[in-house]
């Protein structure tokens, strides 16, 4: 009897089928704007480790706020923090902040064996292609020897570079 009372409170006496609505795709978050594999090479004068030469990070980029950027990275050090960085972006170009000293928040810092950490502290300017951004990193990258925190070796360059692939 309810079902009878629903159709008549449709207002439709034409009991037939009806076609099914077009489905609307929903789209991904607008702040999402990709998952990335990053990669630092250090600058050609350095005279690093190989090991800290270039080191390839899985990165995904969000767009907060029109024109704020916040790039989280997964690193194997092992802390209760959010390792990344931030930056701004206009169109395609970005300009990137990356803070250097002990692992933590906002920080780039990976473990690459023996004891020893690569840290990365400056600044970065890019553009976005296709399917990357490239870039230039300015600034210092450090091996570091995670238990005592002594520094064994650093480069401080403007022309190390930084290129996210996706």
């Amino acid at each position: 009897m309810l079902l009878l009372i629903l159709a008549a409170a449709c207002g439709s006496e034409n009991l037939s089928p009806t076609r099914p609505l077009p489905v609307t795709p929903v789209p991904a978050p607008s702040d999402l704007l990709g998952k990335y594999k990053l990669t630092f090479t250090a600058a050609p004068s350095c005279s690093l480790p190989p090991e800290a030469k270039q080191l390839t990070f899985e990165a995904w980029m969000f767009e907060e706020t029109p024109g704020s950027i916040r790039v989280d990275l997964n690193t194997a050090f092992p802390c209760f923090c959010n390792p990344g960085f931030t930056g701004t972006r206009q169109g395609d170009a970005f300009r990137f902040v990356i803070v250097g000293g002990p692992p933590g928040d906002e920080t780039v810092v990976e473990l690459v064996g023996n004891g020893r950490e690569v840290r990365y502290e400056g600044t970065a300017t890019a553009t976005q292609g296709d399917k990357n951004i490239t870039g230039i990193f300015s600034g210092r990258i450090s091996v570091v020897e995670s238990a005592s925190g002594a520094t064994l070796a650093t480069c401080d360059a403007t022309d190390h570079k930084m290129d996210f692939v996706q």
